[in-house]
């Protein structure tokens, strides 16, 4: 007998006004395990800057955010985008992190591009732009809307993790209490491992995925007898499975980044 198959993810729209996703339907989980995660809400992750040059550019790409706690996401408050900015102070370190998550508690998600976006290729490689924004520069994004009490404020903090790409910390009924800062950084150390690996907080799942290895700029020129010298050149990010392997380029259109 064929069980019944579950509904799609519905399209996130302007005009929708639930955008969250409906629940799947699956077997209880066994009482010693967490449950895995599941979709809550799809959308976009859409950040406006300049590059190197002044032009403005923008990178958006389109996600698909779940949880382990459905609940407590309140996905149906979130708008259809999330517009990223950049916090006002830097990254801090994952031990930091971890403990400023343990305090104010958010629901956390993680995001993941939409397979069946239109044009899968681009989709993951501005996916990728805001990570290796992230890392490259050394902050976090934040997005805001407003509250269902009517406040408009920033509701998410957004990180990258390795092996598990963006990350988000949400209060989606409070708005993010305080931003985490360094200077707890002692109490982080003392309680951070010793084993010279990496933590990786909030024991996300580790899907296989390439790495940023580099990136620059692609330079071509070329001389014509009726404009002189003709120059182009475009700023990529390029992602491998093993750094000495081969690598994806993919153009990096936002700015600040090189």
């Amino acid at each position: 007998m064929s069980s019944t198959p579950r509904a799609p993810i519905p399209s996130c729209s302007s005009a929708e006004q639930h955008r969250a996703v409906p629940a799947p339907l699956h077997n209880t989980p066994q009482p010693q395990q967490p449950p895995p995660p599941t979709p809550v809400w799809q959308g976009r992750l859409t950040w406006s800057g300049t590059n190197p040059a002044g032009v403005a550019r923008v990178v958006t790409t389109s996600v698909i955010a779940s949880s382990r706690n459905r609940d407590a996401c309140h996905a149906q408050t979130w708008p259809c985008t999330l517009n990223l900015t950049f916090t006002a102070n830097p990254a801090v370190s994952i031990e930091t992190l971890q403990l400023w998550m343990n305090r104010v508690d958010p629901s956390i998600c993680t995001f993941r591009c939409r397979p069946t976006h239109p044009n899968v290729p681009n989709n993951e490689w501005s996916y990728k732009a805001l990570v290796a924004m992230l890392i490259t520069k050394n902050f976090y994004f934040v997005a805001s809307w407003t509250l269902p009490n009517g406040k408009v404020s920033n509701n998410v903090l957004i990180f990258p993790v390795r092996n598990a790409g963006l990350v988000g910390a949400f209060f989606p009924l409070t708005g993010i209490p305080h931003l985490p800062i360094e200077h707890i950084s002692s109490e982080a150390n003392a309680q951070s491992p010793r084993d010279g690996n990496p933590p990786s907080p909030l024991n996300l799942p580790q899907p296989p995925q390439d790495t940023l290895v580099w990136h620059g700029r692609l330079r071509w020129s070329r001389m014509s007898t009726l404009t002189g010298t003709r120059e182009v050149t475009t700023y990529v990010v390029a992602h491998s499975m093993h750094r000495h392997a081969w690598c994806v380029l993919a153009t990096f259109s936002s700015g600040q980044f090189l």
